[in-house]
């Protein structure tokens, strides 16, 4: 899977920590490889597809580079609910929705959200 970030300079990232920018570019690399294997091994399991994954992995690989973990760069706040993959994502909210909040984690097409099979049925 291609993902963001290869290739590209410092300067077309907004410097997050006071770190040498070699080392910067070193974290943002390993959390950027994080992340794309959390993520991919997620849908894996849970028969997802991520969407807008290039650009909300590396709102992941900011929110880390700033607070140290992967929060979801969507929520209001920081706290162990809102670390990737969140509460609610485990808990379902891909499949009655058909998507995460920030629109990460998504159904495949041809499969229904549970809150659209209950719409249909009514």
């Amino acid at each position: 899977m291609d993902h963001a970030g290869k290739g590209r300079t410092m300067a077309e990232f907004e410097r997050l920590t006071d770190l040498p920018e070699e080392e910067e570019r070193a974290l943002r690399d390993q959390y950027r490889a994080e992340m794309t294997e959390l993520a991919d091994k997620f849908c894996e399991e849970r028969g997802y597809i991520l969407m807008n994954a290039d650009q909300t992995i590396e709102d992941f690989v900011s929110m880390r580079l700033r607070f140290g973990k992967f929060y979801c760069p969507c929520q209001p706040a920081n706290n162990d609910d809102t670390i990737c993959v969140c509460e609610p994502v485990l808990n379902g909210l891909v499949d009655f929705e058909g998507t995460c909040f920030c629109n990460f984690f998504t159904l495949p097409e041809g499969k229904t959200a549970i809150k659209d099979e209950v719409a249909l049925d009514l």
